[in-house]
């Protein structure tokens, strides 16, 4: 399986904000974060694929920059390998 991580600015009103965020495939990326503005300039990252250090130290890595908290981050890894066994 792979997963697609984009960025993007989100411009609400006066306000632009950047945007980090996973899906299939650019339209299910806009589809997910549609209610939060206007979606500017998106651009698709290269990833691993989804198994292995590289792709948890890639998705640690966009979570922080996300602003997610330690607990966070450590249960959506956690999920994300018990669901590959």
């Amino acid at each position: 399986m792979k997963i697609k991580f984009f960025t993007c600015i989100a411009k609400n009103g006066n306000e632009a904000v950047v945007c980090h965020g996973a899906g299939k495939n650019i339209e299910d990326f806009k589809n997910n974060y549609s209610g939060n503005g206007e979606l500017l300039q998106i651009k698709e990252h290269e990833t691993a694929l989804y198994n292995g250090e590289v792709f948890y130290e890639f998705l640690e890595n966009v979570l922080k920059k996300s602003n997610y908290g330690y607990n966070e981050i450590n249960h959506i890894l956690a999920i994300l390998k018990e669901n590959e066994k």
